[in-house]
C-alpha cells in the first residue's frame, strides 16, 4: 500500500513585520490584520490564429508581485511610515493640556494685549478634549464652537453650528473660568476685541501620551524588508514568506460606521541585487 502523505496546509497570516531595508531595524509588527491578499501570480499570453479557439502556444509574460494588507491597528510608527514622515510621541499629560492657539480671522482675539493672553487647564478640572473656535462678539465676549463632541463630556447648545455656549460675562482683564471646557482664560492688558475676530486651539484631556504625524510634505521614503508569518498548523509546521526589498505604500483608509477602521497597505517587492536579483523566498519548517 502506498504511504499516505501528510497534507501541508498554510493557515492565515499571523503577523506582518516590516523592517528598514538598509539597517534591518524593525519599523512595525502588525497582528491586527484582515484577510491578506498575496498576489504573486503571473500573466499569460496565448498564440492563436485561424478559426480555432485553441492556442498554438502560451507563455508567461508578467508577474503581479503585489501584497495587499488591510490593517486594523494604528501605531504611530506605522502611520509615520505610510505617510513618509516622522512621528511625534509625547509623554503623559496628567492634567491634560492646551495647544498654542492661532488666530483665524483678525488679530485681536488671541492677543496678549487686546484679547486672550493665555489659556490653561483649570486647577482641579478635567478638560474636555476637542478642537474649539472662539469668536469675539460685542462687549468683549466670546461665543465658543466645538468641531466635535467625540469627548462625551461635551454638551452642545446647538449641534448644527457646534455652539457650546455663549460667554455672557467675560472679564478678560482677570482669570475667567470656562466650566463647560474645564479651562481658564487670562485676558490681555488692554482688551479691545473686534467683533468676529476668532482663534482656534486644541484641548487634550488627561492622558498617557499622544502621537502626531504630519500629512503632506513627504520626504522620509525608502525600501523595506517585509515578512509574512503564517499561523502554526495542527501539525506544528511553521511557514513564512520573506520579501527582500519592497516599496510599502498606503491605500484607502476605510472607516465604516459601527466597526473598526481599516487601512489598506500595498507591498510591492522588487529585485534585490544583494540576493541575486530575487524578490524573496517562501519557507516552511516541518515538525
Amino acid at each position: 500500500m502506498a504511504e499516505l502523505q501528510v497534507k501541508k496546509p498554510i493557515k492565515g497570516v499571523h503577523n506582518v513585520a516590516i523592517a528598514n531595508y538598509k539597517t534591518g531595524a524593525v519599523e512595525a509588527i502588525l497582528k491586527v490584520v484582515d484577510s491578506v491578499n498575496i498576489d504573486l501570480g503571473e500573466s499569460v499570453v496565448s498564440l492563436k490564429g485561424g478559426e480555432s479557439n485553441d492556442a498554438y502556444a502560451a507563455d508567461i509574460v508578467d508577474a503581479n508581485n503585489t501584497v495587499t494588507v488591510p490593517v486594523k491597528e494604528f501605531p504611530s510608527n506605522l502611520m509615520a511610515m505610510l505617510y513618509h514622515n516622522t512621528a511625534t510621541d509625547a509623554v503623559a499629560e496628567a492634567a491634560g493640556a492646551i495647544s498654542t492657539p492661532f488666530n483665524v480671522k483678525g488679530t485681536t482675539a488671541y492677543n496678549p494685549v487686546t484679547g486672550v493672553a493665555s489659556i490653561a487647564v483649570t486647577s482641579g478640572a478635567t478638560p474636555v478634549e476637542g478642537v474649539y473656535l472662539f469668536v469675539a462678539a460685542k462687549d468683549d465676549k466670546f461665543n465658543i464652537y466645538g468641531f466635535s463632541d467625540f469627548d462625551c463630556a461635551l454638551a452642545y447648545q446647538n449641534d448644527q453650528t457646534g455652539l457650546v455656549s455663549p460667554l455672557t460675562a467675560v472679564a478678560l482683564d482677570a482669570s475667567e473660568d470656562v466650566a463647560a471646557l474645564g479651562i481658564t482664560l487670562t485676558g490681555g492688558s488692554a482688551i479691545a476685541l473686534v467683533d468676529g475676530d476668532s482663534f482656534i486651539f486644541e484641548i487634550r484631556r488627561p492622558n498617557s501620551g499622544y502621537s502626531e504625524v504630519s500629512l503632506g510634505g513627504e520626504c522620509n521614503k525608502g525600501y523595506k524588508r517585509v515578512y509574512l508569518f503564517f499561523g502554526e498548523t495542527q501539525e506544528k509546521d511553521l511557514t513564512f514568506i520573506e520579501l527582500y526589498k519592497c516599496t510599502v505604500s498606503r491605500g484607502a483608509l476605510s472607516t465604516p460606521v459601527r466597526d473598526y477602521a481599516s487601512q489598506e497597505i500595498t507591498i510591492t517587492p522588487v529585485k534585490d541585487p544583494t540576493k541575486s536579483n530575487k524578490i524573496g523566498k517562501w519557507h516552511r519548517t516541518d515538525n
